[in-house]
């Protein structure tokens, strides 16, 4: 007897749950945001707003015996970063032929349970890549990934000095607002980790410690693989490895500044040379954001027989954005990968 629709679509709901589950726990970046915070749904809105100071409130007035008087000079400080949402969507169609032939309730929930599987784990490390290195074009979605200062675009961390930064992030110009929250922290490794690698990391490390929010400096170092790897080396026996409990997702972590440091394969495309080489993400959650839609969190909707077609279909949407809050926050070492 065939599965009814209500039972399918409690089940798909359950495994879509559970799928949602296993990609922010497969991906660095969406495991730790989620941890940490850096994950906002929200209920709509045509932009997501969100306030930068580009100023200073007031003006500081040190006094001798307090009886002098006070400078009241005030002005407003903040000005409005704006984000568009990405919309994404993914087809799950099953030929009736094919539903036919799995016609039992189990069969049939297992081709739909395999089918939604393949779509979140594609939705998974599309997202997760735009996110780290902004190859995917087309997506909507914004980037950390903002190349270097000879080549303005619109990603939020660039790989050349806080003065020479000049990307606009959400429609503010860094040119403009050349301030330490609108700017990003950076160190070059000149292609040569065993010389500049740890070096780097310590003025990230330091320049982030001067203007941070959150409680602390850094929440988390996503690296490529081959500067992963030659951090670890360059640590000999000093290395140190997080909890047991920090490896439940099954990545070996190292630790910087108090932040595990993880290894992801998206930090690597090929074709990129000198500081447009993204080695090290340092990053704090109280600089940047992950919204999504609460309706459009990859949720599932109900398609039926597609117009022409013998089959049916379902469709995963998602509806986020990635917003950059506060870049002073955050920071990147490029040219590290050797």
């Amino acid at each position: 007897m065939s599965v009814s629709t209500d039972v399918l679509a409690s089940t798909l709901a359950y495994v879509l749950e559970q799928e949602t589950e296993a990609v922010k726990r497969r991906h660095a970046f969406l495991d730790y945001a989620d941890k940490a915070g850096g994950i906002v749904e929200i209920d709509g809105g045509s932009k997501i707003q969100v306030p930068v100071a580009v100023k200073d409130h007031s003006v500081i007035t040190y006094h001798d015996d307090g009886y002098e008087a006070t400078d009241e000079t005030i002005q407003d400080v903040l000005n409005y970063a704006e984000y568009g949402w990405a919309f994404w969507t993914a087809p799950i169609a099953i030929s009736a032929k094919r539903r036919l032939e799995n016609s039992g309730e189990r069969a049939v929930i297992d081709l739909y349970t395999a089918h939604l599987k393949s779509v979140m784990d594609s939705m998974g490390r599309n997202l997760n890549a735009q996110i780290l290195n902004g190859s995917l074009t087309g997506t909507g979605l914004q980037t950390l990934y903002g190349g270097t200062v000879a080549t303005a675009g619109t990603g939020f961390l660039e790989g050349g000095a806080k003065a020479s930064q000049n990307n606009v992030v959400g429609g503010l110009s860094k040119a403009t607002y050349n301030i330490p929250g609108w700017t990003n922290a950076w160190a070059s490794g000149s292609g040569a980790f065993a010389t500049n690698g740890i070096s780097g990391m310590n003025s990230i490390q330091t320049q982030i410690l001067t203007v941070h929010q959150g409680p602390k400096p850094v929440d988390l170092v996503i690296a490529s693989e081959a500067a992963f790897r030659l951090y670890k080396a360059g640590l000999f026996v000093n290395e140190r490895y997080v909890a047991q409990s920090e490896l439940d997702a099954g990545r070996m972590n190292l630790m910087f500044a108090g932040a595990p440091v993880v290894a992801d394969l998206a930090m690597s495309v090929a074709g990129r040379a000198n500081e447009d080489i993204f080695s090290m993400y340092f990053l704090n959650f109280a600089g940047v954001k992950l919204y999504f839609h609460s309706d459009a969190r990859f949720s599932l909707v109900e398609r039926g027989r597609a117009l022409g077609y013998a089959s049916d279909t379902w469709q995963v949407n998602v509806m986020a954005q990635l917003a950059g809050i506060h870049l002073g926050s955050l920071g990147v070492l490029t040219n590290a990968d050797a």
